[in-house]
């Protein structure tokens, strides 16, 4: 499913929000007994980014994100930081 709607590089020209958005669609069709939505789309996401967001999310301090939001807040700080808004 990842290879159809595509996977985020991390590339100026790509968008971030279009990103999420996507992804977060594609991860409702997965559904697992006694899994929380939260803890799928935090096992799924990686699988959504390829090259430098890739990177960028295998530099993370293991264990340092244990939430949905969280991750999805560091992910746009990172690829659409408030200098990007003005």
């Amino acid at each position: 499913m990842l290879q159809i709607v595509g996977q985020f590089s991390g590339m100026p020209t790509k968008d971030p929000h279009l990103n999420l958005r996507l992804f977060m669609e594609m991860s409702e069709s997965f559904k697992m007994a006694s899994v929380t939505k939260d803890a799928l789309r935090l096992k799924l996401f990686p699988y959504s980014l390829r090259d430098r967001a890739q990177a960028w999310l295998n530099s993370l301090p293991p264990d340092s994100i244990s939430t949905w939001q969280k991750l999805a807040e560091r992910f746009l700080m990172k690829y659409f930081p408030p200098s990007k808004i003005a």
